[in-house]
């Protein structure tokens, strides 16, 4: 929930300063990268408790990811209209709704499978 409530946030102020920086392909490759690091840090964190320890270090990568989300939502979507023709942004914009969509769909049935296989 975090990530999400992050990027609800900072998503619009992310959006103008990266409209007014430009180098929107830098901004997506640091987005990469953060989230990256984020989940490398996720798998290799210790499992057991110390007196509420483990439970304060599990914000740091949830918030690298709400962080990471913001840019790249907000780099990645608004280069739409510079990819395709003028005519089409709507449909541009529609069809890529749909494949995000498809794969938030699909990732938890393809997981479960997966933990269920194994």
């Amino acid at each position: 929930m975090l990530p999400y409530f992050m990027s609800m946030g900072l998503s619009p102020i992310l959006g103008f300063v990266i409209d007014r920086v430009g180098k929107r392909a830098l901004f997506v490759m640091i987005s990469s990268v953060i989230s990256f690091v984020s989940c490398v840090y996720t798998a290799f964190m210790k499992t057991e408790t110390t007196q509420g320890v483990q439970d304060w270090a599990v914000l740091a990568p949830l918030i690298a990811l709400g962080f990471a989300y913001s840019i790249y939502a907000s780099a990645l979507w608004g280069s739409i209209p510079y990819a395709v023709n003028p005519k089409t942004i709507g449909s541009a914009f529609g069809l890529t709704t749909a494949l995000q969509n498809a794969g938030l769909t699909l990732s938890p049935f393809i997981t479960g499978f997966e933990l269920n296989a194994s």
